[in-house]
């Protein structure tokens, strides 16, 4: 199959991001020939690897998709210091996208972004809503409660917040609401602590 064809058939597809053995199918041609085929597009760019077997469209695609992906068949959703920022509530913007997920702990170096993915229990998986396809993000009570929810880890990248700014749209009933559901009393109360002085 010529490159060029095989290229046009994956802008095809219609999504940004895909398995080697989904384009294969697709080609009918084997997982070895497609991943050979991909290879010769990395070289150039036109497409990009962010994990084995996981390729994608750089230029139809938002960076923010990539937990989506890096952490599937696991859920996964935008929060912590990417989602404060995205909410206007600091003012810096982070050189690395957090995530939140049931997936492991894990950096991902990837072409096109940094992830940082971090694991909390399915319980904690609440609080966010689709705002694209395949990106998740946290709303702006649950993205402060998942930042001081993961205050005491041992990776210390959530010991200190640059200067808070809430905005108009704060729900502090479904803060409330939101820490109410942590599942373990202590942790439950640390997180009522650490952010009563962070809006103090």
């Amino acid at each position: 199959m010529r490159l060029i064809e095989f290229y046009q058939q994956l802008i095809s597809i219609g999504q940004p991001v895909f398995r080697t053995e989904d384009v294969a199918v697709l080609a009918k041609i084997s997982n070895q020939h497609a991943s050979q085929l991909l290879t010769r597009l990395s070289n150039t760019n036109q497409v990009l690897q962010i994990k084995r077997g996981i390729w994608i469209l750089p230029e139809k695609s938002e960076v923010f998709c990539l937990p989506y992906f890096l952490t599937m068949p696991a859920p996964s959703y935008i929060s912590l210091q990417s989602a404060l920022s995205y909410h206007g509530m600091i003012m810096q913007i982070p050189e690395v996208i957090y995530a939140i997920s049931i997936a492991r702990t894990r950096m991902y170096q990837t072409s096109l972004a940094t992830v940082s993915i971090h694991h909390v229990t399915p319980k904690m998986l609440f609080g966010y809503k689709e705002i694209a396809p395949y990106i998740n993000m946290a709303s702006p009570e649950k993205a402060l409660i998942d930042f001081c929810y993961l205050h005491q880890a041992k990776s210390r990248k959530f010991v200190k917040l640059p200067e808070l700014e809430l905005p108009q749209h704060f729900d502090f009933q479904c803060l409330d609401r939101y820490i109410a559901m942590i599942p373990y009393q202590k942790r439950r109360q640390k997180v009522q602590q650490l952010i009563e002085s962070l809006l103090a």
